[in-house]
C-alpha cells in the first residue's frame, strides 16, 4: 500500500509499505481522509517522543472498514465490512481508576503515536480500540455531507472536552477566543450555542480573519491583535468589566499571562493550546487570580462520549463548510505547507 511515512523532521516520502495484516480481534480500515492538525504540524517539524522515525502519523480518520476479525461478529461491534466510520486516536485501557470514573485515561495508547496512523491506504484498529473507537458514519449521510467531512469530528471532540472543563458559562456573558485557526472556530460557535451572547475572536494575522468572517455567527467581533492592544478593545466590547471567559487557542505565553488582565469578576480561563517544551513557564499577577475569583483551567484531548456528541454535531451540520481545502496522498506535503501558512482552514489528505 501507499503510505506518506515522515523519515525526519520536515520529510515526508511516499513509499509502498505492507498492507497491515489484522489479527482476529482487530479490523482493518481503508483510509478515505485523514486531516491535518496543528499537533502533525508540530510532529512534522520536530518530531515527537512517543513517535519513533520513520513513522507514519495522522490521526483525524475516516475510512471504510475492509476486514473486520474473525473474534468480532458484526452484532457486536455496530458495523461490518463495507461500514463508513470515523476513527478517534486515544484508546483508553477500560481499567484504570480513571477509565472507571468515565475521565481521561491515564494509561492510554495512541493510533499515530504508539501505532501506525491515518496518512496511509490503509489502518489497523487494534484490539482494545476495536469497540470503543470506530464510531460509524450516518447512513445514509446527510445532504451536501461528504464522509471526509467527519475529520472534523476529532477536533470537534477536543472542543467540546475544552468546554466541558470551562463548567456552566453565565447565560448572555461574553467571551473571547484567542487564535482563529479550526480550534478557534469550533469554540467559538460552542461558546454561542452555550449561552455567550456576544464573542470575539483575536488573532495577529488579519488573513486568518478575513478567512473565517463569514463562517462564524453574525454577532462575532474580530479583533488583529496584531496592531490592536487586546485590554483596550476587552474594555471597550464588555464597558470596562472584562470578558465572563477566555480561552486562549493559541501557543502565546504572552496571552496566557495576559489573559487574567481581560477577565472580569468570576472569570474563566481556558488554556486550550500547549507552550513549545523548551519555554513551559509563564508569570502571572496572582492577586488577579485572587481577587477577581477566577478559575484557569487547561485541555486537550477528549474522552468517548465527547466523540459520539461530535459526530452528533457534524451530522447535524455544526460544522458545515470547515474542511475547506482536499489533497491526494501524493501532494501532502504541499498541504502540510498550506496548513502551516494558513492557507486554508482545514487540510484533508485523501489516500
Amino acid at each position: 500500500m501507499k503510505a506518506a511515512v515522515l523519515v525526519a523532521p520536515g520529510t515526508l516520502e511516499i513509499r509502498e509499505v505492507p498492507k497491515p495484516l489484522i489479527k482476529p480481534d482487530e479490523i482493518l480500515v481503508h483510509v478515505v481522509a485523514c486531516a491535518i492538525c496543528g499537533t502533525d504540524l508540530r510532529i512534522f517539524r520536530h518530531g515527537h517522543s512517543s513517535i519513533k522515525l520513520p513513522a507514519i502519523i495522522g490521526h483525524e480518520i475516516v475510512g471504510q472498514v475492509e476486514e473486520v476479525g474473525a473474534k468480532f461478529p458484526v452484532k457486536e461491534v455496530e458495523y461490518g465490512p463495507g461500514t463508513m466510520v470515523m476513527v478517534t486516536p486515544g484508546i483508553p485501557c477500560g481499567r484504570c481508576r480513571n477509565c472507571l470514573r468515565g475521565l481521561f485515561c491515564a494509561n492510554k495508547t495512541s493510533i499515530a503515536y504508539h501505532y501506525p496512523g491515518g496518512f496511509a491506504e490503509y489502518l489497523r484498529i487494534p484490539a482494545q480500540g476495536v469497540r470503543s473507537n470506530v464510531f460509524p458514519l450516518p447512513d445514509p449521510l446527510p445532504e451536501g455531507q461528504k464522509p471526509a467531512d467527519y475529520t472534523i469530528a476529532e477536533p470537534l471532540a477536543c472542543a467540546l472536552n475544552g468546554l466541558e472543563r470551562l463548567g456552566t458559562l453565565p447565560v448572555g456573558g461574553q467571551g473571547l477566543v484567542v487564535g482563529a485557526g479550526v480550534i478557534g472556530v469550533l469554540l467559538t460557535r460552542l461558546l454561542f450555542k452555550n449561552g455567550l451572547a456576544r464573542v470575539a475572536v483575536a488573532d495577529i494575522s488579519a488573513h486568518r480573519l478575513h478567512r473565517i468572517k463569514d463562517i462564524l455567527p453574525a454577532d462575532t467581533i474580530l479583533i488583529n491583535n496584531g496592531n490592536e492592544d487586546l485590554q483596550v478593545r476587552s474594555r471597550e466590547i464588555t464597558g470596562g468589566e472584562g470578558f465572563d471567559v477566555v480561552v486562549v487557542a493559541c501557543s502565546s505565553s504572552e496571552i496566557q499571562e495576559k489573559s487574567l488582565e481581560l477577565i472580569g469578576l468570576y472569570g474563566k480561563i481556558l488554556y486550550f493550546a500547549g507552550l513549545p517544551p523548551n519555554h513551559p513557564l509563564i508569570s502571572f499577577n496572582s492577586n488577579l487570580l485572587h481577587y477577581k475569583l477566577a478559575s484557569v483551567r487547561g485541555t486537550y484531548g477528549s474522552i468517548l462520549p465527547q466523540n459520539r456528541r461530535a459526530m452528533d454535531l457534524v451530522a447535524s451540520g455544526f460544522t458545515d463548510g470547515l474542511c475547506d481545502s482536499r489533497y491526494p496522498l501524493e501532494r501532502i506535503t504541499e498541504a502540510f505547507q498550506s496548513a502551516a501558512e494558513g492557507r486554508a482552514l482545514k487540510c484533508v489528505v485523501e489516500p
